[in-house]
């Protein structure tokens, strides 16, 4: 496993240093890819000028609003379909997911540019010291190579499930990729499927474009904290949390209801493909945000004990008060909340055996 873990590294490092040797333009050109992206749903937050008011983002606030009224009429529609409400059920739970997403990203930006601005500050200041250019060319590498792993799950994953309903209907039946249909074009007819198949297809384009870019932008900025002066930078920490709490809070809520449905469907309806991929996407986004909330508490845990191992004694008083007010600051730090706990590992697995026992539970009441 640490073999695949250094040749990834190594390979990403590879990618890297092509665009630029220099980590801060490295990082310029990941933030600049993701503010691209971005710019699809008209989120591109790090443009100079940047409204929430750009025409762009007011059509795709309009798109979401509609998109939640079809995906809710599906339901009534598909109601007693366990396969096809609940598949309704998950894609109207995205509407959620990208409405706070709009939420932090497009209508937060005066904080994202801000802590935008304290990592370019933070690596003009510190490039040059031997030890803190290490960091940042490590902390840049990590981010890169994490954005991009999530780029490649959700293109496979969403990829996947159009690939499949393609070769299910070529070879069975008609069937789209997703639950829902617009009113008024079945997909019994040629020109119904394509319709439907093509506006699906542009709706996980704007939805890939979205959800790649707030979630690049929340690992930039959490990998950047976890750089060990930022740890002691208390401004930028307490932004990051306040701006993200309620953000997880509903995006760890729609996951894990998508996961729930998602199981119930996969135990109970035999091959149903769609929902391994599904599974794919879901389980990526928690698992990647888990694992960057788990740095950045491991890194603070870090801290406490390199301060706790000062030799103190050897200090003059004032000195050692000083090092006991850092100390007493790094016991209490603010980390990434999710409203009910710490975004770390735990919760991931917290969420994962709430998921498991609900679905054994429903998978013993069926067979019962």
């Amino acid at each position: 496993m640490s073999f695949i873990v250094q040749y990834l590294k190594k390979s990403m490092q590879k990618r890297l240093e092509r665009l630029d040797e220099d980590p801060r333009r490295q990082y310029k050109i990941i933030v600049e890819t993701l503010n691209h992206l971005a710019k699809v749903i008209g989120s591109d937050i790090l443009t100079h000028n940047y409204t929430s008011n750009n025409i762009r983002l007011r059509l795709m606030l309009l798109n979401v609003f509609l998109f939640f009224w079809l995906d809710a009429y599906n339901m009534w529609i598909n109601y007693g379909q366990l396969e096809d409400f609940i598949y309704c059920f998950e894609t109207l739970l995205f509407t959620f997911l990208v409405s706070i997403k709009f939420q932090v990203f497009a209508f937060g930006y005066p904080q994202m540019q801000s802590l935008h601005q304290h990592i370019l500050v933070f690596n003009k200041r510190f490039f040059g010291d031997i030890e803190q250019t290490k960091l940042i060319a490590n902390s840049t590498l990590n981010t890169f190579t994490i954005v991009l792993l999530f780029f490649v799950c959700c293109c496979c994953s969403l990829g996947l499930i159009f690939v499949f309903s393609l070769i299910w209907t070529i070879f069975v039946d008609n069937v789209v990729p997703f639950g829902f249909l617009l009113p008024g074009f079945g997909i019994d007819t040629v020109k119904g499927f394509v319709i439907n198949y093509i506006f699906q297809m542009i709706e996980v384009v704007f939805t890939i474009s979205g959800l790649v870019a707030s979630e690049g932008f929340f690992y930039v900025l959490l990998m950047n904290a976890c750089l060990q002066v930022d740890m002691l930078c208390l401004e930028y920490t307490r932004k990051l949390s306040d701006l993200f709490e309620i953000h997880f809070f509903v995006v760890f809520g729609c996951i894990f209801f998508q996961l729930t449905s998602n199981m119930i469907v996969v135990l109970l309806v035999p091959n149903w493909y769609p929902g391994y991929f599904m599974f794919v996407l879901f389980t990526s986004q928690l698992l990647i945000s888990c694992a960057l909330g788990e740095m950045f508490d491991s890194k603070c845990k870090d801290l406490s004990v390199a301060i706790y191992n000062v030799a103190w004694y050897a200090m003059d008083r004032r000195d050692q008060k000083a090092l006991q007010l850092l100390l007493l600051a790094s016991q209490d730090p603010v980390l990434i909340s999710y409203g009910f706990g710490v975004v770390n590992i735990r919760a991931f697995f917290e969420i994962y055996r709430k998921t498991y026992s609900i679905g054994m539970m429903v998978l013993s009441v069926n067979e019962n």
